[in-house]
């Protein structure tokens, strides 16, 4: 059982074939015989049934936008179901995705083959650290910045600061895009009032 956007939710866990509390990653199998992945309590952070309609909306919209995106950074991700979506471009030239979690990263290759295939792809780069530690050292780098972090909690809460804002305008290419994830403001309060405040905009 578990709330979510304050509701209650049941799930029936058939196996969970992996734990690890330091990070507060499970790994469930349902008994609809499908793997998700939960992290920090939180239900559902990956699943099966339906990861495409959010990889596919991360990564479309700000590759459909760009008039010819080459090289492409994701922070977080580390699932690879929005890499796997943007090297679906042919003007894609390189992905680099910072994923501050191995854990992540090896859970998903294992339990979620179909997502993490992006990792084999000579155009990915796998950098396992900080993203913004990793902006640091880039210039007009990127024709696009895709932001795939965890809740605004833990080590992702970095993400979602003016400070976090500035060193992907640096990182940016002109006329570059940034695409962040966010939670709906039906369930979830403000979230886009927060952005617009955190953008002066």
């Amino acid at each position: 059982m578990a709330v979510i956007d304050g509701k209650w939710c049941r799930m029936e866990i058939e196996e969970m074939p992996y734990s690890d509390l330091s990070f507060g990653i499970k790994m469930e199998k349902l008994c609809t015989r499908k793997y998700q992945i939960s992290r920090n309590y939180c239900v559902q952070k990956v699943a099966e049934l339906d990861e495409f309609v959010y990889h596919e909306m991360m990564a479309n919209l700000p590759l459909n936008c760009h008039p010819d995106a080459k090289k492409v950074l994701i922070v977080g991700g580390g699932d690879g179901g929005v890499a796997r979506e943007i090297l679906k471009h042919p003007s894609v030239e390189k992905v680099v995705v910072c994923e501050i979690d191995e854990k992540v990263v090896d859970v998903c290759k294992k339990y979620f083959p179909k997502l993490a295939e992006s990792f084999s792809d000579v155009r990915t780069e796998l950098f396992i650290g900080d993203g913004i530690e990793y902006m640091k050292d880039q210039s007009s780098a990127f024709d696009v910045i895709i932001t795939d972090p965890q809740d605004k909690i833990g080590i992702a809460e970095g993400l979602h600061n003016e400070c976090y804002y500035n060193s992907m305008k640096r990182a940016l290419k002109p006329n570059g895009l940034i695409c962040s994830e966010g939670k709906s403001d039906i369930k979830r309060g403000h979230t886009s009032l927060e952005v617009k405040i955190t953008l002066h905009y």
